[in-house]
């Protein structure tokens, strides 16, 4: 039996009609505000939130905008259409369409915190600039559609409620072999004057967590973020896909469009204006999500084909019969082949910017469509960037992605040691790296929530490496890796590792706002440029000597992967029938 939206029971609306029932005469600014706060959190809390963002507001437009809000939510109690929405659960391909009317009376209960799986009341309470905010675009999206209290809602309806937010989750799709891949990268458009969202491309990316908007709502400002809070329709995938995406799924949400605009980002996120939505058709908004960088765990070949096939599986284009044509009349953006994009997987996640843009560049090729890239008020990095990928433009991607799966064999060559796996690299090579990526790979996996893939990372890292299996300490290594370290003569290079942890896992909020305007070279561009210059000029990709230990390192990899499959159930790659998307797949063989 399917899964359907779990909406608040006849119990959870007392309150709210009883405050209703005792209020007699005009509504003040205040006495809405104390209704509200009666509802949230049993008016235990006093909402500075949603009193400070009313204050940016005319009073009547703010009352009037509230008194709909109590009754498109009590009006929540009786639609049946809300009442048959479908989950779509991890793992498994589908499409669930939401009337936009319906995402509205969910929304209300929502604000309202009568729905525990989506709650604001976080931003309602927070007396923080970004909380404010937050709760004023939601007032942008509810006053949009207010009218005077004791109207019939379902008479004379307005008409921008026609259409429908439509959720696609995204799996078991045949991925292409950037093995084999023979497409050709096109040409990138790129401004740096430009955000992402300014974009007419039929498609726009949200760089997501693996649960949509981290499964909450909080006074912060990350791109995924602020797309949810601009195009507020958007909420309600966190309730119909709101289960992790797997490394091999992705999420599309069409219809949603944007009633505000704003400045600033992080800490500094402001509500602009409001913004008819009728005036621009709805992008595709598609939620995919990077590998969390751990040390080095970015350049293992593993996390390249994850993140070349995850950016793929946002790129392909929804083709569906039935979206195409109802594009007109629902508000959804006819399909033109280009993807907006920007630094996905840069800032929080802590992922090389070069490696990134190259990844989607060469997925982008895969999946048949154009990138419009937006480096934001960073014209040096534009710059960059533009030089990447004049070199990368033509190439076919098997070549290139080979290029970035041979860095990982660089350590110890032109790269300085700054990660667990440099120190590994170091310390003997090849058995040791692997153990180092595993090692890095169960960090990641424990700090995600995923605590089976995480054992079986650790069983693999300890059985190559043992001194790992020993308490943290200095840099936070393990002990006796530290040991082992000073043995080899190698102590001082202790000390000059850099954090193992990503912004997002580390919490450093200050790294995510530094790193969202100042992102420096790094080795591995260097690397990037000086390989595909040699490449243009026929010379091939750098060739570094190998570790001699290294077909023994490999055999014994692949019997420590085999015994921790042995204690640990893995999340296996669901492979279904070609889409219509796989059949022109722009040269890559599908594996």
């Amino acid at each position: 039996m399917e899964e359907v939206l779990q909406l608040p029971g006849p119990g959870a609306y007392e309150v709210l009609e009883s405050a209703l029932r005792e209020h007699q005469g005009p509504w003040a600014k205040d006495q809405v505000v104390a209704v509200w706060a009666s509802v949230v959190g049993g008016g235990a809390s006093t909402l500075h939130g949603l009193e400070a963002a009313a204050g940016t507001m005319p009073e009547g437009t703010f009352v009037q905008t509230a008194q709909r809000v109590f009754a498109w939510a009590l009006e929540l109690q009786s639609c049946g259409e809300a009442a048959g929405v479908k989950r779509l659960a991890a793992g498994v391909a589908g499409s669930v369409a939401v009337p936009r009317r319906v995402v509205l009376r969910i929304l209300a209960a929502c604000v309202l915190d009568l729905v525990p799986e989506l709650s604001f009341r976080r931003v309602l309470v927070g007396e923080d600039p970004v909380s404010v905010a937050r709760v004023r675009c939601m007032l942008s999206y509810f006053s949009r559609f207010s009218r005077p209290a004791g109207a019939d809602a379902a008479v004379g309806e307005d008409s921008a409620l026609d259409g429908n937010v439509v959720i696609h989750r995204r799996s078991g799709f045949t991925l292409p072999d950037m093995d084999t891949c023979m497409a050709t990268i096109p040409a990138t458009t790129f401004d740096s004057s430009r955000r992402i969202e300014e974009s007419t491309a039929s498609a726009h990316i949200d760089f997501a967590n693996a649960r949509l908007h981290i499964g909450r709502v909080i006074p912060s400002a990350t791109q995924e973020e602020v797309l949810f809070s601009i195009r507020p329709e958007l909420f309600v995938g966190m309730l119909v896909a709101g289960q992790d995406m797997r490394g091999d799924e992705a999420i599309v949400m069409q219809g949603a469009r944007q009633f505000s605009d704003y400045s600033g980002y992080l800490s500094t996120f402001r509500f602009a204006r409001d913004v008819e939505p009728t005036l621009c058709p709805a992008p595709d908004v598609v939620a995919i999500d990077a590998v969390v960088a751990v040390g080095a765990n970015q350049f293992t070949r593993e996390a390249i084909v994850r993140d070349c096939h995850k950016a793929w599986l946002g790129f392909v284009p929804v083709e569906d019969a039935t979206a195409a044509s109802s594009a007109s009349t629902s508000g959804i953006a006819p399909r033109n082949g280009r993807v907006s994009t920007g630094n996905w997987g840069c800032g929080a996640f802590g992922g090389d910017v070069a490696l990134k843009f190259t990844q989607q560049a060469l997925a982008a090729a895969a999946a048949g469509v154009a990138l419009e890239y937006s480096t934001f008020k960073n014209p040096t990095l534009e710059g960059r960037l533009r030089r990447i990928a004049q070199q990368l433009e033509g190439r076919p991607v098997h070549e290139v992605f080979h290029i970035l799966c041979a860095y990982r064999n660089l350590r110890g060559g032109p790269r300085n040691c700054t990660t667990v796996e440099d120190l590994a690299f170091r310390l003997g090579g090849d058995k040791r790296l692997t153990a180092a990526e595993s090692y890095t790979k169960a960090l990641a996996c424990e700090e995600a929530g995923d605590f089976q893939e995480a054992r079986a990372a650790y069983s693999k890292a300890f059985r190559l490496w043992p001194s790992l299996d020993s308490p943290v300490v200095d840099q936070g290594l393990p002990g006796a890796v530290v040991d082992e370290a000073r043995a080899a003569g190698l102590g001082h290079l202790v000390s000059a590792l850099q954090s193992a942890m990503a912004p997002y896992m580390s919490g450093d909020f200050q790294e995510m706002e530094k790193l969202a305007s100042d992102i420096p070279t790094t080795s591995f561009e260097e690397y990037l440029n000086s390989a595909l210059a040699a490449a243009a000029r026929g010379e091939g990709a750098v060739d570094e000597p190998q570790p001699q230990d290294a077909e023994g390192a490999k055999a014994e990899a692949e019997a420590a992967d085999s015994a921790a499959a042995a204690g640990a159930t893995g999340r296996g790659t669901t492979h279904g029938p070609p889409t219509p998307a796989d059949a022109e797949n722009g040269g890559c063989a599908l594996t």
